[in-house]
């Protein structure tokens, strides 16, 4: 229990920055830049994990595939979000439509950090123990840093939104 907690924190903080408002920085993200993201992520893993061919073999369609799964946990609660937007700019929400959406997200959410730990856990015949710990360490660096620069991004576009005012 305790394990899945930590999962939880490690991978649920980051990715709640991502889910922060609707149709946010990463729904618009060009698919270039996502691929370019996607490429250096591969690439830093292999490295910072330090993969065997063997090893990348099994690993990386696993990957792909929790990936995908995740993905769309994702979208659901980018819909959700988006619909719970409309409804409070309508002024149509009510409390039991909350209490649901409540309900929805938290159970998206619990089903992502299952995921993830299912996830871990069934690498254990393909990466050692320290590999799994490193992955853990990995992913939650990673989003930081993407979130980050997103960020910084951000700030330099509304900088120069005002320079121009001037």
């Amino acid at each position: 229990m305790k394990k899945l907690i930590l999962i939880g924190v490690i991978t649920i903080i980051p990715l709640s920055l991502f889910a922060q408002r609707p149709g946010g920085q990463f729904d618009r993200m060009k698919k270039p830049r996502r691929e370019q993201i996607e490429m250096l992520r591969i690439w830093k893993m292999t490295e910072e994990l330090d993969l065997s061919e063997k090893q990348a073999e099994k690993f990386f369609p696993k990957l792909r595939n929790e990936d995908k799964k995740i993905e769309e946990l994702e979208n659901q609660r980018q819909k959700i979000y988006r619909e719970l937007n409309e409804d409070v700019k309508k002024g149509t929400l009510d409390a039991k439509d909350l209490d649901k959406t409540i309900d929805n997200l938290t159970e998206i959410q619990t089903n992502i950090i299952q995921k993830h730990a299912k996830f871990i856990r069934d690498l254990d015949g393909i990466l050692s123990t320290n590999q799994q710990a490193k992955l853990i360490i990995f992913r939650h660096k990673f989003r930081e840093r993407m979130v980050g620069m997103m960020r910084d991004v951000q700030r330099n576009r509304m900088n120069k939104g005002k320079m121009r005012r001037r």
